[in-house]
């Protein structure tokens, strides 16, 4: 009952299922290996102080790009880092539905 565009309006039937891209197993392992030595050997209380300032900068006025550049510098993931943002800000939901 509702247009969808691709879907039930201006689709084609004669296209091709897109081909998506599948990441190599082993690649994955060997870098899930890699974080997990990452966070084996970074220095842990610069890691967190380096992430306690930047929870500090995104409830403030600061830029937080300096802090983003200092949670890097110690090791810290990205997503690590989007922690701190969604523990500050949350995460957005669209509040439009299907």
């Amino acid at each position: 009952e509702r247009v969808m565009v691709g879907v039930n309006a201006f689709a084609s039937a004669e296209e091709a299922p897109i081909a998506t891209h599948r990441a190599d197993g082993e690649v994955e392992r060997l870098q899930i290996a890699r974080v997990h030595e990452l966070r084996a050997t970074r220095d842990g209380a610069r890691h967190e102080s380096a992430c306690a300032a930047l929870r500090t900068a995104c409830g403030g006025d600061d830029n937080v790009m300096p802090h983003l550049i200092a949670c890097a510098h110690a090791g810290a993931t990205l997503g690590e880092m989007c922690d701190v943002f969604r523990s500050v800000w949350g995460v957005y939901r669209d509040p439009g539905g299907f």
